[in-house]
């Protein structure tokens, strides 16, 4: 059998290979159409996740779902603890100067999650309640060395009113900035809203759906003239996705629809300035990812995302050249080690060491990785 689903796995990631895009053509528009969606709210991922280019996310039933689907939550009846650290490359191209530069940036995430009440049919009676806390801090190299700085303080709550549905909810309060020589933009009053479902229809098959949105607003600071402003941010999200398990394989697949807008009453002087002011964007992207339990102690994954930027505008006549359309894809893979002692049905002495990576086709070699410790236990 597991020699069959390795087979089953290098085939999809052959097709995948063949299937790709690529995006190297505009560097510059890729980077700031990237750089200004960053603003809004792009949740973070664990390393499981994100070894299966976070199709898993919609049907997820762990701490992460916090961030993910919320009602995953209400499945759960242990407590659990994950801790995630990761890094994530950048590469970009001046506007007007044209010379090439790279932002980096370092992650940091926590979630506990703690079930309350007696064990149900599924997780517990009274549902489960998490709190998460996650942090970034990055620089770029171009000429007015911007750098992003940020974290997100989250509390979520999930529970499952009937023995095969579950319905979660999470609030995300989010606090970005992004500094440079020239400018200073700071968010405020941000907060990004998750209602979540999860139908598990039998024992191999679970769906779950999200919609998201975040209200707040961006104050901007322009050095040179002393200028102030303030800036609407907007943000709309819808996603569905699917898991099929038999055995010790997992299929998961998703898709999911964003729509941003950020509506600013002062434009910059300085045309290097770019993001967090007037502009508008669609994505819509699509997710498939697959994680083999190919011995006791040891799960591979792959996925795959294909992303499609339907339109990303800076309504500034400066920037009309930053505005446009474009798709690519990204490739991942992971793996997770398990240490299990005792019973492994009863996940008490038990914890999972994951690492997961992504690379981007975007600007000629974007990537990310995380690694995660998770840690469920019992009280």
């Amino acid at each position: 059998m597991l020699s069959k689903n390795l087979k089953t796995i290098s085939k999809l990631l052959i097709f995948l290979v063949l299937f790709a895009g690529n995006s190297f053509s505009d560097p510059a528009r890729n980077f700031y159409s990237q750089q200004a969606m960053e603003r809004f709210a792009q949740l973070p991922q664990n390393a499981r996740t994100l070894g299966m280019s976070g199709s898993s996310i919609q049907t997820s039933a762990d701490s992460s779902s916090i961030l993910g689907n919320p009602a995953g939550l209400g499945r759960m009846n242990l407590f659990e603890f994950s801790l995630s650290g990761g890094q994530e490359d950048r590469k970009g191209e001046e506007i007007f100067e044209g010379g090439r530069f790279e932002e980096f940036e370092n992650k940091l995430q926590g979630y506990l999650a703690m079930p309350i009440g007696p064990e149900s049919a599924l997780g517990t009676k009274w549902g489960t309640l998490a709190l998460g806390l996650s942090r970034y801090q990055g620089s770029t190299s171009d000429s007015i060395n911007s750098s992003p700085d940020g974290h997100l303080r989250s509390i979520a709550y999930g529970v499952a009113p009937l023995e095969n549905f579950s319905l979660g909810y999470s609030l995300t309060f989010v606090e970005d900035q992004l500094h440079s020589n020239l400018a200073d933009f700071h968010s405020t009053n941000r907060f990004m809203h998750l209602v979540g479902a999860q139908l598990v229809a039998n024992e191999n098959l679970v769906f779950g759906a999200t919609v998201g949105w975040l209200i707040g607003q961006t104050d901007f600071e322009e050095f040179s003239v002393m200028s102030d402003g303030l800036s609407k941010a907007r943000q709309q999200r819808v996603s569905i996705g699917a898991e099929y398990s038999i055995e010790n394989t997992i299929v998961t697949a998703s898709m999911n629809f964003d729509r941003y807008k950020s509506k600013g009453n002062v434009d910059p002087v300085s045309p290097l300035i770019i993001v967090g002011n007037r502009e508008e964007g669609e994505t819509l992207d699509g997710r498939i990812g697959l994680e083999q339990r190919a011995l006791s102690w040891l799960s591979l994954r792959i996925g795959y995302r294909y992303t499609n930027v339907l339109e990303y505008e800076f309504k500034r006549t400066d920037l009309e050249e930053l505005s446009g359309k474009y798709d690519y894809s990204a490739y991942s893979g992971g793996i997770g080690f398990h240490y299990v002692k005792g019973d492994p049905k009863d996940r008490i002495d038990y914890f999972r060491v994951d690492y997961g990576g992504e690379y981007r086709d975007l600007t000629n070699g974007d990537y990310t990785q995380m690694l995660t410790l998770v840690i469920p236990f019992d009280i």
